[in-house]
């Protein structure tokens, strides 16, 4: 990959937000972030082994096996692609893994956690690759991240009986509708339903992850980004990498408990 070029602005991220304002988007609303999805599954004691739909259980094993290897390749990618290109990767946060998201109750509370963070990533992804026009290797390259990112939501979104498309956006479809998603680029946004991925900015996205990121040390790595990433390009790959690091650690803990047949 050639060194990145950037139109406006730094072309590495220096700007760390203050504590308070990381806190800001860390902390309040956490709880009911995920209230929902972090409740499926729970407390059932008759469910510990997953109820996984049209699959077989070692299909579901397989397939979680893989998407836990596809996170922990993303993290290698996205540093060696800030490296090469000149940028600095942000260092590893540590998560705080006492809190209930990163221990869930049970398998098929297992498969709903997971289903939230994929079905956020997807729309991260999104939204970001607006910020990386000035960059079209790195804007392929996200974006090839982010359909990944789609294939494994479209697999736990049926494993949890949702329709394939599903609008990860609180008040959005999900099981009730299954029309699939209602956003358009289209028309003014007026056009019923083109089946597209519903972009979350990162205000959206780290509201939603919320849970998993209380307490989260973010290790001398710049805080979340402000929705129009005034960083440029780094920012957005720096943000990708926080993402990641944080799907990588939630699959590393929880596959081998899991999906272990």
């Amino acid at each position: 990959m050639s060194r990145i070029q950037t139109t406006g602005g730094s072309p590495i991220s220096d700007r760390i937000l203050s504590r308070r304002k990381t806190l800001g988007f860390l902390g309040t609303g956490a709880v009911a972030a995920l209230a929902g999805l972090a409740g499926c599954g729970g407390g059932d004691n008759t469910a510990n082994n997953g109820n996984t739909g049209p699959f077989s259980r070692s299909a579901v094993s397989n397939a979680f096996k893989d998407i836990m290897t596809d996170e922990d390749s993303h993290v290698t990618f996205l540093i060696a692609a800030i490296t090469q290109a000149g940028g600095t990767p942000r260092p590893a946060p540590t998560f705080d893994t006492t809190q209930a998201v990163w221990n869930p109750t049970d398998t098929n509370n297992f498969y709903a956690l997971a289903d939230a963070l994929e079905n956020t990533g997807t729309g991260a992804y999104v939204y970001a690759t607006r910020y990386l026009v000035s960059a079209p290797d790195v804007l392929v390259a996200a974006a090839s991240i982010g359909l990944v990112e789609g294939r494994h939501a479209g697999f736990l979104n049926v494993l949890t009986g949702r329709p394939v498309l599903t609008d990860p956006t609180p008040g959005g479809n999900d099981q009730t509708d299954p029309t699939g998603k209602t956003f358009s680029t289209l028309n003014g946004g007026t056009t019923p339903d083109f089946a597209q991925e519903v972009p979350q900015a990162p205000s959206t996205v780290l509201q939603r992850a919320a849970p998993f990121l209380v307490n989260v040390k973010l290790n001398g790595g710049a805080a979340p980004p402000a929705d129009t990433f005034p960083g440029g390009v780094f920012e957005v790959l720096n943000y990708a990498l926080l993402l990641e690091y944080l799907e990588k650690g939630w699959y590393d803990r929880n596959v081998p408990k899991f999906a272990n047949s």
